[in-house]
């Protein structure tokens, strides 16, 4: 998965070019996830009310069927 350090809209937008998702799921699921492997994922700074993480769309299916 291409991590994106920078912030703005131009990375979002390559974000969004890359084919990648967003997701609003709870950050400790979205913790435990990560921590089984499940999902590789990162949070854009600064933080808003909740973390938004970007996931890969075949990542994000795997997190699902799990």
């Amino acid at each position: 998965m291409n991590v994106f350090q920078c912030m703005g809209a131009k990375p979002i937008i390559a974000m969004v070019g890359a084919g990648l998702g967003i997701t609003w799921l709870p950050e400790t699921v979205l913790q435990q996830a990560v921590m089984q492997g499940n999902v590789r994922a990162i949070s854009v700074e600064p933080p808003l009310m909740r973390k938004i993480y970007f996931v890969s769309q075949y990542e994000r299916e795997l997190f699902i069927l799990h």
